[in-house]
């Protein structure tokens, strides 16, 4: 989902994928900002989508200020996807009341 939210550009340079995927998608690669093996947890708040050079520098360099960068573009994901699914439950809601007239 992170990489559909960050639209083919990476969330921590905001450059443009460096290719693309035998799927026809931009290829990003999933971080997490906490890793898994120290108690992060596999969910959208805690996931950012970048390319393969600053994955490895931020594994690399190990950063505090970037881990509390990502943590911000993490956060920022979140309530994209929270606005998103508001925004289809909106239009049901609309939907259902235009198709069969319910007030």
């Amino acid at each position: 989902m992170v990489k559909r939210i960050a639209d083919g550009k990476c969330q921590y340079c905001s450059d443009s994928a460096p290719f693309i995927d035998k799927q026809g998608e931009p290829y990003l690669e999933a971080h997490h900002v906490v890793r898994l093996a120290d108690g992060g947890k596999d969910a959208i708040e805690n996931v950012v989508a970048i390319c393969p050079n600053c994955h490895r520098k931020i594994h690399v360099l190990n950063d505090e200020a970037d881990t509390i960068f990502l943590e911000k573009i993490a956060n920022d994901n979140k309530k994209q996807l929270e606005c998103t699914f508001s925004n289809i439950k909106d239009n049901r809601r609309i939907y259902n009341q235009i198709v069969f007239k319910k007030h």
